[in-house]
């Protein structure tokens, strides 16, 4: 009874796949939609009534009518594209049949099975279900430890994919043991990346900002491995994709180096058209010092039709890579992957005694010891504020408050060395004087002084000229009033200088020169 069964589910199959070589989704094109006929009929009989029905053609949602030669001539078109797409040797389908037999291979190593075709050396079930006790670290119920028969074979398979259903609460979509058991390829290949992406494409919680941890565990898989590999690279890398964006060899040195600085300090300096040769150093370096082994080979990788999900399964070791003893790592020679930004740095535009702002990202350099000398045009050092943010940039946000106008110089160090483009050349100016602050009487000679009579206070009865600073353009220095009062000293000015008033709390009508 069981093999009638089989046999007849065999058949049912064997008819199923004779009506999907006429459907095609990708050119919408519906060759059987408007007849009821069972796939076998639907086989031999479609080409003479699309002859003798031209309209029942549609492509891309119009009806195209074709002679009998027409017909047949696209037909044989179509039969060649679909080929060239689906085929057993499309490039994209060889490199994850690859990729896939080399990641089952790298976990199966730690029982002594070894698997050389994919598509027949899971049929007795033994390779697969060896591969899930690795996966999920427990044994897995009863099974044939030495299968001859087909039926034992289907049952090896079925406990395997039943644990995975039902134990584990894996989807597993339109694949029983039948599939695997027959060598479905595209069945088995769909089966590999469900435990892929499971069991492999995960992130460690410690390499996403607090802030941004409930969002970011909410995402895909795949919009996760993207964005930490985005959080990783250097601004200069732009990368959208796991496909042709990686064909040049550069970019997967440019994450080796940022995951580890100094494994591959070269990388943006490789030339592109050089990819084998950048892939290849970068993939090699990275299996010697940080364990990563090739799932994808640098061949494949820059192939412009490498397959998404062999990258990503190659990429997703990177997270969790973890730096073998004597690796050739020197943080402090790579302060030039320090990256500063921020209006703080521009060349103009700044005040005194108003805040200077930028930051210093340093997640391309590793760890290292951040430092920041502000010199004003005196050759004096001004404070300036540092603070980490423990963001997965591992930011530095800086401040400072320029005291006098002129040139500034902002030096920024990593680990003793001063990063790309320092020392930062900013100007800082004077506050713009406004009609609140400008007196009319001129100051020419020395003796002349300011007294509390020659100050008006017409908005506040509570009066304290203590709070007035004069500034001397031609000194570029600052001097504060002090013990000013109704009945206190004088202020005696310098001949020939120039000088405005700058009050906090109230408006000055005759004080100083303008």
């Amino acid at each position: 009874m069981n093999t009638m069964s089989t046999n007849l589910r065999q058949k049912l199959r064997e008819l199923n796949k004779q009506k999907e070589e006429f459907d095609v989704d990708n050119q919408n094109i519906d060759m059987h939609k408007n007849y009821s006929t069972t796939p076998v009929q639907l086989k031999k009989t479609s080409i003479n009534q699309l002859i003798l029905h031209p309209k029942s053609l549609n492509i891309n949602n119009q009806d195209i009518t074709l002679t009998p030669e027409e017909f047949h001539r696209r037909e044989q078109e179509f039969n060649n594209d679909m080929q060239r797409e689906c085929g057993q040797d499309a490039q994209w389908k060889k490199i994850q049949q690859n990729t896939f037999t080399r990641w089952a291979n790298e976990r199966l190593k730690l029982v002594n099975r070894h698997i050389n075709n994919l598509q027949t050396d899971l049929s007795d079930g033994l390779n697969l279900i060896a591969l899930i006790e690795i996966l999920v670290n427990k044994k897995l119920p009863r099974y044939n430890q030495r299968p001859q028969f087909r039926s034992q074979k289907l049952e090896n398979v079925s406990v395997v994919l039943d644990y995975l259903e039902n134990i584990e609460k894996k989807r597993l979509v339109n694949i029983d043991a039948l599939d695997i058991v027959d060598g479905n390829m595209k069945l088995i290949l769909g089966l590999m990346w469900t435990l892929i992406l499971h069991y492999s494409i995960t992130l460690p919680a410690w390499e996403i900002p607090n802030e941004k941890r409930e969002t970011i565990q909410n995402l895909k898989p795949k919009q996760k491995l993207m964005n930490w590999l985005q959080a990783k690279l250097p601004t200069q890398i732009n990368i959208g994709n796991f496909t042709s964006d990686w064909n040049d060899g550069r970019a997967i040195g440019a994450v080796l180096n940022s995951c580890y600085p100094g494994l591959f300090p070269n990388w943006a300096d490789r030339d592109p058209k050089n990819a084998l040769e950048n892939a290849k150093e970068a993939m090699d370096l990275a299996e010697r010092w940080l364990g990563i082994p090739q799932l994808i080979q640098p061949h494949e990788m820059i192939n412009p039709q490498v397959d998404e999900q062999s990258m990503m399964t190659y990429l997703s070791q990177y997270p969790n890579a973890q730096l073998q003893p004597g690796a050739p790592i020197k943080p402090k020679n790579y302060a030039n992957q320090v990256h500063c930004y921020g209006s703080g740095l521009d060349r103009t535009g700044h005040i005194v005694d108003k805040p200077v702002i930028f930051h210093i990202e340093t997640c391309a350099a590793g760890l290292g010891k951040v430092d920041v000398i502000v010199v004003n045009p005196n050759g004096q050092t001004e404070e300036c504020l540092i603070e980490f943010r423990e963001d997965i940039n591992r930011t530095y946000d800086c401040v400072f408050y320029p005291t006098i106008d002129g040139e500034y110089k902002i030096i920024v160090t990593f680990n003793e060395q001063e990063v790309r483009n320092s020392p930062f050349l900013i100007n800082v100016a004077l506050p713009e004087p406004t009609p609140d602050l400008l007196v009319n009487d001129e100051v020419d000679a020395p003796g002349n002084e300011i007294t509390p009579s020659d100050i008006e206070q017409p908005f506040y009865e509570n009066f304290n000229p203590t709070n007035a600073i004069v500034y001397d353009r031609q000194e570029t220095t600052d001097i504060k009033i002090t013990n000013l009062d109704e009945e206190g000293d004088d202020l005696i000015l310098e001949e020939d200088h120039i000088y405005y008033a700058h009050v906090s709390y109230f408006k000055i009508l005759s004080f100083l020169t303008q």
